[in-house]
């Protein structure tokens, strides 16, 4: 069996092979605190959820769901960054079909990205791997742990925090219609990368798979890594 870092490498490249992958590093985005993993059913429908377990089983390869099914209590390290994958892949599928459908997307992502989600909630690898079993993925997306945590209207804080909302300009930035060609440029940047790095272009291969975006606080850089995984499809 292979060791965990050329097996999580392998799942990267991968991922970048097929749809390219700007990965964000959100270690410690989480307490370190456990908690029981409750759930709440989110706003979807039998059709809905139908789609998303279709979504995710195109983007995990069956190999990778075998292992993961094979793996007994799914406590291997080896079995640690397909688990990650799953997790990742249907969180960003749930978050995509909400927002097509006009439905509110409360899901966090960073809670998916963490490193240490697996390690802070042990029993979420059984979760995982019971979804792969029945193909079933969107009751992932239900855990509590994946949801942000919100108000009740009549709770005054609720209403003082809708009000600031309304007049953050940094929120309405996201709120907003995406205007422009910049996610067409970034994403054929990112392409011609992935070729320069193959060495398809007949030179030498770069170090990896990653590029730096630098500009002014409030430009767009966030916005832009958002639209680039909503509409192109990418795992951001």
């Amino acid at each position: 069996m292979q060791s965990y870092a050329p097996l999580e490498s392998s799942i990267l490249q991968s991922l970048n092979h097929s749809s390219l992958l700007v990965y964000i590093d959100t270690l410690g985005a989480m307490s370190s605190s456990s908690q029981d993993l409750r759930s709440t059913p989110l706003p979807l429908t039998l059709q809905h959820r139908d789609e998303i377990d279709q979504i995710v089983l195109k983007r995990v390869p069956s190999s990778y769901l075998k292992m993961i099914i094979e793996d007994e209590g799914a406590n291997a390290a080896t079995i640690k960054p397909l688990l990650a994958m799953v997790m990742i892949g249907t969180i960003d599928a749930v978050s995509e079909l909400l927002r097509r459908e006009h439905l509110e997307d409360n899901l966090d992502a960073c809670v998916a990205w963490a490193e240490g989600t697996l390690q802070q909630h042990p029993e979420l690898r059984g979760i995982i791997r019971h979804a792969c079993q029945t193909r079933s993925f969107s009751h992932i997306a239900d855990l509590d742990i994946f949801q942000k945590p919100q108000l009740q209207a009549s709770d005054p804080r609720a209403r003082s925090n809708q009000d600031e909302d309304r007049s953050d300009p940094l929120d309405n930035s996201f709120v907003r219609p995406y205007v422009g060609k910049a996610v067409d440029g970034f994403h054929d940047y990112l392409k011609n990368n992935n070729m320069k790095f193959d060495g398809r272009d007949g030179k030498g291969p770069y170090y990896a798979k990653f590029c730096s975006i630098l500009q002014s606080s409030g430009t767009g850089k966030s916005r832009l890594l958002i639209e680039v995984r909503v509409m192109k499809r990418m795992f951001i």
